[in-house]
């Protein structure tokens, strides 16, 4: 195993072994072109702009290809592995460039390979921010991807990331755990992968197609159409300790085999938070303690701020029941993990 460290102002002529300068390779795409399997590159905050379409070229987009174990490419700001503790992540910019993708994991063991820490601007012209070549096992951690035309993160493991105008989807054929879609398209679409502790916010949908899978401590938010939609007829998908409200369309739009547990949805009349087309449009296989909402929970949610207000009817309401997103609250209101584990034993019977 061989570490390697990307800056700004490195060269590609250099050895890539350590920091600095006179040491460092100078872009990702030519660095994910030079490693092996189980290699570490360390890719240093900064801009780097994409001056091609080559994959795991100079210039060009990140390619993890004949990769046969593990292998990582991690932003940081100072120290190696420091997460970017104050968000200046590295970012990588698509500039005038129209590439498939930005960085992809393409390996035959894509189960041990991470790519994290990084800002991802597709600039409208990139079809996929992060590809996982149809596989999810490859983990994406705390990157954010802008802009993509089809989606943002594609058929990956995706853990503390967030997906902005996506103009197809957030988060493809991915598992989500504690992600945030903002704007663009559909937001989640999992298909045989559970979304826990996710937001959809003003996209054109905010869950779809969960297909007998679990989504849980989700919020669909101010979306135009459906906040959930579980689109099989036989998908028997399950929703627990989800809110949602505001949306154009359904708040779950289900099927009969769906199971919505301890969700939370508007009241009858309740006025500014009510979904447009009503909270269910058919009535699900099981329904159990369905939580009513007079007022938005949220101190803030058409800015992001997801945290639990102290208003009755509202954030109240969700914080008497456990409810609440992962990272928006105390860890007094991180949410029902424990009924959500009572009701899985429930659901697996």
């Amino acid at each position: 195993m061989t570490t390697y460290y990307v800056q700004e102002d490195g060269d590609n002529g250099n050895a890539g072994t350590s920091k600095g300068a006179a040491n460092a390779w100078a872009d990702p795409g030519y660095a994910s072109g030079q490693i092996t399997s189980g290699d570490i590159v360390y890719v240093k905050s900064g801009t780097y702009t994409l001056d091609n379409t080559t994959a795991g070229s100079a210039g060009g987009p990140v390619l993890f290809g004949t990769l046969s174990v593990d292998a990582m490419m991690v932003g940081y700001e100072v120290d190696d592995d420091d997460g970017c503790p104050t968000g200046d992540r590295p970012v990588f910019a698509a500039g005038s460039q129209s590439p498939s993708y930005m960085m992809k994991i393409a390996g035959a063991d894509r189960y041990h390979q991470l790519i994290a820490n990084f800002d991802i601007d597709c600039n409208d012209k990139a079809v996929l921010g992060i590809d996982g070549s149809s596989q999810n096992t490859c983990e994406v951690h705390n990157c954010i991807v802008r802009n993509a035309t089809t989606a943002g993160f594609d058929a990956v493991k995706a853990i503390s990331c967030k997906s902005i105008d996506a103009a197809g989807y957030g988060f493809q054929s991915s598992a989500a755990y504690y992600c945030v879609a903002e704007g663009g398209g559909r937001g989640f679409y999992t298909y045989t992968n559970g979304c826990m502790y996710c937001i959809a916010n003003g996209c054109t949908q905010g869950f779809y197609r969960p297909y007998r899978e679990l989504n849980a401590n989700c919020v669909a938010y101010d979306c135009s159409g459906d906040g959930f939609e579980d689109y099989q007829n036989t998908s028997a998908a399950a929703f627990i300790n989800c809110v949602s409200i505001k949306n154009g369309g359904f708040g779950f739009d289900g099927h009969i085999g769906s199971r919505i547990i301890n969700c939370a949805v508007p009241a009858a009349g309740a006025s500014g938070i009510a979904n447009t087309l009503g909270n269910f449009d058919e009535t699900p296989m099981y329904q159990s303690n369905l939580l009513e909402l007079t007022v938005d929970p949220f101190v803030d949610g058409a800015n992001g701020d997801f945290r639990l207000n102290q208003t009755a009817g509202g954030g109240l309401v969700l914080r008497a029941a456990g409810l609440g997103v992962f990272g928006q609250q105390n860890n007094v209101d991180v949410g029902a993990v424990a009924s959500a584990k009572q009701y899985l034993a429930l659901l697996q019977g």
